[in-house]
């Protein structure tokens, strides 16, 4: 999960920062826009989201949350000494990529594209952008508010007198619900990929009407068939 927020995170940054240049920067997008520059850029991205990851593989164990249902949770085991640091260093790496770099990034490219845009009658653009900005505002949607609860959880643990079990049932709760909006997105960005580029919506028509017309066919046949080959009774 952690390696796919931030990968995911850093991809669609990197999506949107791609369109803008490609659009309000033409010109210079062209010269860099090259295949050798979008690999280092994408092995770039798996190093980062991979070392970030790193931590919450290391230290991932099971917790017994009810003895009564036996009942076990996936949660961080950090050490006592340094669970404080940890815990920290988690969620501000979380909110860095995600709110404080990600988002921004994300808002000011596309203020500039649908700026630039608006002055121009560019249909293959407009396709484009409106694709990548679907899959900006489903990312958003699923994303912010796991980020915003993350950023809320880090507040409680600088602040001594939210830093209680009252408080810490709640924020767990709340992460909860925000880590199954989060998880969603892999369910829905598949579906954005798929029906809202248009490529995929003519080959797919094309594929159904031939099956459908082949399937005719072949009905028709055997219906001429089984009427041929029936046989008919003689008065004689």
């Amino acid at each position: 999960m952690t390696l796919g927020f931030y990968s995911g995170t850093l991809f669609v940054t990197l999506m949107s920062v791609d369109r803008y240049l490609a659009i309000v920067h033409a010109v210079a997008a062209m010269r860099a826009g090259t295949l050798c520059y979008g690999i280092i850029a994408s092995i770039t991205i798996w190093v980062i989201s991979v070392i970030m990851a790193i931590p919450g593989v290391i230290f991932a164990s099971l917790e017994l949350v009810d003895a009564d249902s036996n009942s076990y949770e996936c949660q961080p085991l950090y050490p006592e000494d340094w669970q404080q640091f940890w815990k920290m260093l988690r969620n501000l790496n979380e909110n860095t990529v995600g709110l404080f770099v990600g988002l921004p990034i994300m808002i000011f490219c596309y203020v500039k594209i649908l700026f630039v845009l608006s002055r121009s009658r560019n249909s293959k653009k407009n396709k484009a952008v409106k694709l990548i900005f679907i899959i900006v505002c489903v990312f958003v949607v699923c994303w912010v508010p796991y980020n915003v609860t993350v950023f809320l959880q880090t507040l409680q643990l600088f602040l001594g007198n939210l830093n209680n079990c009252k408080a810490s049932k709640y924020f767990h709760s709340a992460i909860g619900f925000a880590e199954i909006i989060a998880q969603s997105h892999c369910c829905v960005n598949p579906l954005i990929y798929a029906f809202a580029g248009e490529k995929f919506r003519k080959k797919l028509g094309y594929v159904l009407t031939r099956y459908f017309c082949q399937s005719r066919g072949t009905f028709s046949h055997r219906d001429t068939t089984d009427t041929s080959n029936t046989p008919v009774k003689s008065d004689n």
